[in-house]
């Protein structure tokens, strides 16, 4: 949509716990069948002073979401918003020469991006989702965020009505015992097995004592090799 000379305006789609379920499937298209991705969060504080705080904008994205992690083992996440651009055009001059290049070697890269000498013109879809978020864990809050967010139009009591819970690093559900086999129960049928369901003996604890391999019984017993040799 264009928001007058100069400027262009996106339209943003609120997702929240009301209508996460309707437009789940529309937002996994979206990231399956982007060209890129753009992602932002916003958080309820940094945390970071001078140049703790420039690692958080590193051009390195190792180093950018190292930083952002550290934030988080404390702040909260209060909303994620991220666009999917799809490359629907890509017109270049007639003369256009294209330019190799190792980002056009990177697996999975849309070809249609390569770089090309002479005249271009790109045309994205673009979808940009905004999920509103709140954290069910205790988290610091910092003063200038909650300025910082809400003089740029974030709505807290929408946050707290409709955000979509979550629990920042929940470990999974421990798992459960598994029964014991038949074989472990002593459950065993087949040949030699008890009749009429009845159980086998437990199995002595006791140890043996280690065979001597060298009185040639024959037997080819435990620890004997069977020829008398």
């Amino acid at each position: 949509m264009d928001g007058g000379e100069g400027q262009l305006q996106v339209g943003v789609l609120d997702v929240h716990k009301h209508n996460i379920a309707q437009f789940a499937p529309a937002m996994q298209l979206a990231i399956q069948t982007a060209s890129f991705i753009a992602i932002d969060c916003e958080m309820s504080g940094i945390g970071m002073q001078g140049a703790d705080r420039r690692r958080t904008m590193a051009r390195n994205i190792q180093e950018r979401f190292g930083a952002l992690r550290e934030m988080a083992q404390s702040r909260a996440l209060v909303s994620v918003g991220f666009s999917c651009f799809r490359l629907v055009a890509d017109v270049a001059s007639a003369h256009h020469t294209q330019v190799a290049s190792d980002a056009a070697d990177v697996p999975g890269r849309d070809p249609r991006l390569n770089d090309y000498h002479g005249a271009r013109s790109c045309r994205y879809a673009v979808q940009t989702f905004n999920l509103t978020l709140l954290s069910q864990k205790n988290f610091v809050v910092e003063p200038t965020a909650l300025t910082f967010l809400a003089t740029h139009g974030f709505d807290f009591n929408h946050q707290i009505q409709a955000g979509l819970s979550y629990r920042p690093g929940a470990p999974a559900p421990p798992r459960k015992p598994q029964p014991l086999s038949a074989e472990a129960n002593g459950d065993v049928q087949g040949p030699g097995a008890p009749a009429n369901g009845e159980h086998l003996p437990p199995l002595s604890r006791k140890r043996k004592k280690p065979h001597d391999c060298g009185d040639g019984d024959g037997d080819g017993g435990e620890g004997g090799d069977g020829d008398g040799g």
